[in-house]
């Protein structure tokens, strides 16, 4: 039963996670580096972690650049399409 839960709602994410492969492949910017920065013009100011040089220089290629508008209302739209739990995720999947 777990399992079933899991793979909805990783099924549920991927079509945001495909929007920030795509915004990342054209500017040369991994998806997790468009996420931090998707934060950053929200007016968030995201802690990530790290646990070594590799790490750092990841997180660091999320500043210095900024998404456009466009780019930014694409990714809300992908995000406003997957269905916010309750509590803590791993507390209702």
């Amino acid at each position: 039963m777990q399992a079933s839960i899991y793979s909805s709602k990783i099924e549920e994410v991927q079509p945001l996670i495909e929007v920030l492969r795509a915004v990342g492949q054209e500017r040369g910017k991994s998806p997790a580096q468009v996420a931090l920065n998707w934060l950053i013009c929200k007016g968030a100011l995201p802690i990530p972690g790290a646990k070594n040089a590799k790490q750092v220089q990841e997180i660091a290629g999320a500043v210095g650049w900024r998404l456009e508008e466009g780019e930014v209302l694409e990714l809300e739209k992908a995000a406003d399409r997957v269905k916010a739990p309750l509590g803590a995720p791993f507390e209702n999947w």
